[in-house]
């Protein structure tokens, strides 16, 4: 399978809620912007003074639709830098996501207030659409998998499993375009928006050869050059972008990981290896150390793990 955008839509307006008093007081301790206000309180501020910031469905903060390259969204006045571009089809159209950092020191610190606001279920595509959510300070990483069934020798029924910490991504898997019968599962986590060790979780895409492959995430510096190392030499990967962010791992001189405050838990990286040639890549990541050494007693492989996610 491959992950990938190729649909349009067309934007309709901000769909504003109330971000109330509660919210905004716990804006700093909560990892959001301190800046953020309610959006009857934008109403008697100058308009170049409040920068509209969308949430999607995990939570993260994006701007508005990007058309081409040279678009100019609500943010870009603000002189904001953007951590991914999500295109859409085969031009330009997509959105760009921004982090709570750079809105608090490209708006907040230069005396601008911002309003959060979520997507209204009158943008495309209407029967599918997944609404934004209240910031909160954590982004939400939900797993899909597919009802695919890859026939192995010794035969072994194995779903394809799918990551996603961005809204956009889930919505094009809601809304069919990465094909029919994915769906989520019980196996989700979430990463804290800020903190300490944060480091970018690197994504990329690899494939066996027969059309079916999946997506291997590593936020361990080391290894993301040694795959773009191996990748240079051939292996069947391919590098996409940064996935989302989290604190980073660290590896014990015992081979166990912990994280770099308490209140984290690692996330372990299991990997189904191949029997034959032509069969699928097969990676799930998991938070609960049972459920690791259940996949262990199937021929999972326990990888360790590169970061760290907030204990549900």
């Amino acid at each position: 399978m491959r992950i990938f955008f190729r649909i349009g839509f067309v934007t309709r307006g901000l769909l504003p809620f109330a971000l109330s008093a509660a919210l905004a007081a716990q804006a700093n301790a909560a990892s959001l912007p301190s800046c953020a206000i309610s959006p009857e309180a934008a109403a008697s501020l100058p308009s170049e003074k409040v920068a509209p910031v969308r949430v999607d469905s995990h939570g993260n903060f994006f701007s508005g639709v990007v058309v081409t390259p040279f678009s100019i969204t609500e943010l870009d006045r603000f002189g904001v830098t953007y951590w991914a571009l999500r295109q859409f089809g085969d031009g330009y159209v997509g959105v760009r996501y921004v982090t709570t950092k750079v809105l608090e020191e490209k708006i907040c610190a230069t005396g601008n207030k911002i309003v959060f606001s979520e997507r209204s279920r009158d943008e495309w595509p209407r029967d599918k659409w997944f609404e934004g959510v209240t910031p909160k300070p954590y982004v939400y990483v939900r797993e899909f998998v597919g009802t695919h069934v890859f026939q192995e020798t010794p035969p072994r029924g194995v779903g394809l499993y799918f990551l996603s910490a961005i809204g956009a991504d889930s919505d094009f898997v809601f809304n069919g375009g990465a094909g029919q019968g994915f769906n989520t599962t019980a196996n989700a986590f979430r990463v804290p928006r800020d903190g300490e060790g944060m480091t970018a979780v690197h994504r990329f895409y690899g494939n066996s050869g027969n059309g079916l492959g999946a997506h291997f995430y590593t936020a361990d510096e080391s290894e993301y050059a040694s795959m773009l190392i191996a990748i240079a030499n051939g292996a069947n990967y391919r590098y996409e972008f940064v996935g989302f962010f989290a604190p980073r791992a660290i590896r014990q001189s015992n081979g166990s990981f912990t994280c770099p405050s308490e209140g984290l838990t690692p996330v372990t990286r299991m990997h189904l290896a191949p029997t034959r040639a032509g069969d699928p890549f097969v990676y799930r990541y998991v938070t609960d150390p049972g459920l690791a050494r259940a996949m262990q007693t199937k021929g999972w492989i326990n990888q360790g793990a590169s970061f760290c996610a907030l204990p549900d």
